[in-house]
């Protein structure tokens, strides 16, 4: 149901806010980036009018949302809702529209080598742990990381993915 305490045209006839429309709008931002979201209220027709839209986000932990200006700040990785919100006055339901936002990892920045397990010996199978970064001590869990070799007559890579001694 409209509000009778929205807009006001150069006349000032109360007009009614009916809507909010997202104007401009990320579809999706690198974990540890920032992005400009716009919202504009409007009336029953459609027509944009002069009216306050304030922004939120569901999950601060996630995105975080400057209420007045609309800027994004991706925290981490997955698909967030935010909100652009026309208040309506006292003791009524503010208008609202709500977008969602994907979140994606930033390429990887480091890898970072776990410590071999005691001796490595020729002839053996080695399993070695490595994990990925985007920066800050952040972990890319989604990071798809294989093994490979400069010289397989030494060190060759076994059908599992792991390094294979093969000379000392």
């Amino acid at each position: 149901m409209p509000s009778t305490v929205a807009a006001q045209d150069s006349a000032q006839a109360v007009i009614p806010v009916a809507g909010v429309e997202f104007t401009q709008f990320p579809d999706s931002i690198p974990a540890g980036d920032s992005a400009r979201m716009q919202a504009v209220a409007i009336d029953s027709a459609g027509k944009r009018i002069d009216a306050p839209v304030f922004y939120v986000s569901t999950n601060r932990r996630a995105v975080t949302v400057d209420q007045k200006t609309g800027m994004i700040t991706a925290l981490k990785p997955g698909v967030h809702t935010v909100i652009g919100v026309a208040p309506q006055g006292e003791m009524v339901q503010p208008i609202y529209q709500m977008r969602t936002v994907r979140v994606t990892y930033p390429p990887v920045k480091t890898i970072t080598l776990a410590p071999p397990p005691g001796k490595l010996y020729a002839g053996t199978t080695v399993r070695l742990g490595a994990t990925a970064g985007y920066g800050g001590g952040v972990e890319r869990k989604d990071a798809s990381l294989r093994w490979s070799s400069w010289d397989r007559t030494v060190v060759d890579v076994a059908p599992g993915g792991q390094p294979r001694l093969l000379k000392p």
